[in-house]
Formats: structure tokens, sequence, C-alpha cells
């Protein structure tokens, strides 16, 4: 009988020990079984790519790469050329709005997109002097009064000796006058209210005197000598004279 329960006694004890975990040496007990990998978390970051894909398809790849909410207010179609790769989502954004003339903004978390409105005219530059505030006006330049001309003198009585030939039809009295002149080498001054008529002008070989004679009195007006070397024909009276051009060289 002792020996029965000595028995059964060394076997219970054998179970109790069996039961226990078995302890390996430098084995961490806080480290519990390894598991699956797990994945990285998500950069936010997107890529494009559009050969003349219209840009509202383009925008709604973007927003559902994103996972973000927009409304866009776009109604012609617009082709869109980009490739963007692994692309922050607002610098994306950014770079096709820019693209194709639009503008977004951000409410209650929702994009709101469409074509950007015409920017107001630019504010006068700064100051180049402080930075601050607009430029000071250039300063107002007053012109001086142009002094005349001294006088150059009075031609003499024999200018009026030289001569001249004409052959004109149907021409401009100005014209006739700088042929004269050319002719002469006297310089004639023309007032501008003498009025632009088309004469027939036949002298041959006569003096400068009787050409001014003729010709000035069948329109009315007159001559006379100034103080700038040359012969006025003007009205009466004078108002302002043109000259007809540089005498030439004899």
């Amino acid at each position: 009988m002792k020996l029965t329960w000595i028995l059964a006694a060394l076997f219970a004890a054998t179970s109790v020990f069996a039961d226990e975990p078995t302890i390996t040496p430098n084995q961490d007990l806080a480290t519990p079984p390894p598991s699956a990998a797990v994945q990285g978390t998500p950069t936010g970051n997107v890529s494009l790519s559009s050969k003349g894909q219209d840009v509202r398809e383009v925008l709604h790849d973007l927003f559902r790469q994103g996972k973000r909410n927009f409304v866009l207010d776009l109604k012609d179609r617009t082709p869109l050329y980009l490739s963007l790769t692994d692309v922050e989502f607002e610098e994306t954004l950014a770079i096709l709005c820019q693209a194709v003339g639009l503008e977004y903004r951000m409410q209650n978390g929702i994009f709101y997109i469409a074509k950007a409105k015409p920017r107001p005219a630019s504010r006068p530059a700064a100051n180049a002097a402080t930075g601050h505030g607009p430029a000071k006006p250039a300063p107002v330049v007053t012109a001086l009064p142009v002094t005349p001309p001294a006088p150059r003198g009075r031609l003499p009585e024999s200018a009026l000796n030289k001569r001249v030939t004409t052959r004109f039809t149907k021409t401009d009295f100005r014209a006739v006058m700088k042929d004269i002149q050319r002719q002469t080498g006297v310089r004639l001054e023309v007032d501008t209210a003498v009025p632009n008529r088309f004469l027939d002008v036949f002298l041959i070989d006569t003096s400068l005197k009787y050409a001014l004679d003729q010709l000035t009195e069948a329109l009315g007006l007159s001559y006379s000598f100034s103080d700038n070397l040359s012969i006025r024909i003007a009205k009466n009276p004078p108002n302002r004279v043109v000259a007809l051009g540089d005498v030439p060289k004899p």
C-alpha cells in the first residue's frame, strides 16, 4: 500500500512540472512572438500624365488619387500636356491650375476650382530711394522760350534782276516758287495763310521782279524784303512764313 502512494505522488509531481513552459537561455520574456510585416504609411504624393487629355479629366484623376473633395466650374474643354511623378498633392494642383489659367480656394475641406479672375492693374512702383510708397513723379521740365534768330540783313534790290524761266501746267503755287528759288538762288518764304493754288505759269527769261509781280497780283498777294535775307510772300497782313528749303549754292 505504501509503495502505491509513493508512485502516485511521483506521477503527480511529474505532471505539474510538465505543464510549465520551457525557458531557453537569453530569451526576453517581454518580446511577443513575431507577426506579419507592417506596410509604410502613404506619403500623400500623386503622379499625373496627360497627352492632350481634357483638364477636367486630369483634375478628376488628381483628386481621386489624393482622396480629396472638389467642385469644378469649367465648361470649356482644355487639352493639357504634363507628366508629374511623386509630387505633393497641392503643389501638383497649383502647377496644373497655373498651366491652364485656373485658380482654387478651399472651404470646409472642399476645393473650389474655377477660371482665374483678371488681376487688377499693378500698383505704382516703389520709390527707388526709400523702397516704400509710390515712386515720385518725374520733375516737370519747362521749355525755355525759343529766342528768334537775330536778323541776318536784307537782300539788295539787285536780287530782283535775277533771270527766271518757267513752264508749268496746273502746278501748285509753292512748287512754282521753289523752282524759281532754285533758279535764282534767292531765298523765298511763303506765308502759311496763302492757299494752295494750281497755276499755269509760262515765263521765258524774265526778271525775278516781273515774275513775282505777275504771280502775286494774280493771287491777290504781296511780297517784301525780310530781315532774314529773303523775300516774303504773304497776304495782307502777313501771317507766319515757312521756308521753301535751302537755297542751292551758285
